[in-house]
């Protein structure tokens, strides 16, 4: 199933200006998921593409640490 398949999925950016907003979970890393596949596919890009994602969150301890 593409992006443009997905109902309600965001579609890629055809101006500069975007205005969404979605309710938060309150799990950090399921969070940041949902916030990532929202932006990403106004780039055209798979949310599953990101390294840190894994099914529906972003596992922050995949994330580099800071030294």
């Amino acid at each position: 199933m593409g992006l443009h398949e997905i109902p309600d999925a965001p579609q890629p950016a055809t101006s500069d200006s975007w205005n969404y907003s979605w309710q938060a979970l309150g799990d950090p890393e399921r969070d940041a998921y949902e916030a990532l596949s929202r932006i990403y596919p106004l780039f055209g890009l798979d949310v599953t593409g990101n390294p840190f994602v894994d099914a529906d969150r972003v596992v922050t301890a995949k994330l580099p640490k800071k030294e």
